[in-house]
Order: structure tokens, then sequence, then C-alpha cells
């Protein structure tokens, strides 16, 4: 206990104490009185609001089986069972077994596929050939005489001829079973498909709002799908 001691004023008295309580922890507006730096420091100990939080963070972070066990009952009990995109993932599912295990019965539909991709390929590049006529370029600026043509196969896809090429070249790797092939097919796609791209902003500068028109109701490069 700290007492601090002053001469009496009046003579009938000795001195007069006055007594202090023992100096707290966490009071450093005393340090300065006393010389010294404050005696009690911050915490470090966290509040519970944020470590409940961190605790929570790192909850939400883990894929573990209590984790499958509840998404496998909001799956199967749910109320909006088959309006969540159920099919979606069951297709997912099905194409990753197919990669994963090839059934062999499927060798003779995927052959079939191939040629018939060539076929129509080819058929939608000559179709796109035979309604531009001489409006034909192999670069993709348009020619500086060409009209806008929405007609014929164009009605339906604005790059027949690029899209019945990536066609073609996927029903070539599909036909003769060679996956070289199919992988070349994936870079023809992106070369075509950036070329389209790249053509498609020339077309608008020069046609303006009736390409964009155009445009927006028809596929890029293969009808109904792309």
């Amino acid at each position: 206990m700290l007492s601090l001691c002053q001469p009496a004023l009046q003579g009938a008295q000795a001195t007069r104490c006055l007594e202090r309580r023992p100096l707290q922890q966490g009071a450093p507006f005393l340090a300065p009185r006393f010389g010294g730096a404050a005696i009690s420091s911050r915490s470090s100990v966290k509040p519970r609001a944020a470590r409940e939080q961190q605790k929570s963070a790192q909850d939400e972070g883990q894929v573990d089986a209590e984790w499958a066990q509840e998404v496998l009952k909001e799956i199967v009990q749910s109320p909006e069972l088959g309006q969540r995109g159920e099919a979606w993932f069951a297709a997912q599912l099905g194409a990753l077994l197919l990669v994963a295990f090839p059934p062999g019965p499927l060798r003779p539909v995927l052959d079939a596929a191939g040629w018939l991709g060539i076929v129509a390929g080819l058929g939608m590049a000559v179709a796109g050939q035979q309604v531009l006529g001489k409006r034909l370029t192999p670069l993709p600026k348009p020619r500086d005489d060409s009209s806008l043509v929405t007609t014929g196969i164009y009605a339906y896809c604005r790059h027949p001829m690029y899209g019945g090429l990536v066609l073609a070249s996927a029903g070539l790797g599909l036909a003769l079973s060679d996956d070289l092939r199919l992988a070349l097919a994936a870079v023809v796609f992106l070369v075509l498909d950036r070329k389209a791209s790249y053509e498609e902003r020339l077309l608008e500068e020069r046609f303006g709002a009736e390409y964009a028109e155009y445009r927006k109701g028809t596929k890029k490069l293969l009808p109904y799908i792309y």
C-alpha cells in the first residue's frame, strides 16, 4: 500500500497521511506522475467474436465426410428435387464416366458421326460460298463493293464456311479414330473462331446497326449450336 504524507498545516496536527490504493494494472495515466512507462499493456487475447468468425471461416472451407452427407441429404430430400439442375449434374457424371471407361460398342457410332460431320461440314462450306459468290474473300476485311448477306445458310449462322471447316476437321478425326487429328481440329476451331470475331468487328464498322441487328438473331459458326 502506498501512503503519501504531508506536513500538517495546523500546529496541533503532526501529519496527515493520505492513503492511496495499490497501483492497478491498466492505468497508464499514472505513468507520467510516478515516472517510467505504463505498467499495463493491451491484451493479446482476441475478442470472442473474432475467434468465432475465424473458426466459422475455417469450417466453411473444409470438405469432409460430414460435408458429403449434408450435400447428399440436400439433393435427395430437397422439395426442389429435379428443379436445381440435377439433370446437368447427371450428364456431367455420365460424360466423365464415358471418358474414363469408353464402351467398345460406341466406336462404330463415333465413326458414323465422324463421316456425317465431314459431309455436313463440307456441305456448309459449299453452301456459304454459293451464297457469297464474288463477294467471297479469304481475308477478314470485306471487299469494297460487297454487301451484307443474310439469306440462305447465312440466315442460320454468320460464318458457315468457318463452321463447316471446323465440323469437317473434327469429323475426320472421329472417322479415322485419330486422336491427334481431333486435337488439331480443336486448334482449327480456336483459330477460325478468333478470325470470325475479328471479321465481325470489321463488318460492324462497315454495316453498322444493320450488322449488329443481324448478329443478335443468328449463331456464329454452327446453326442452332454456336
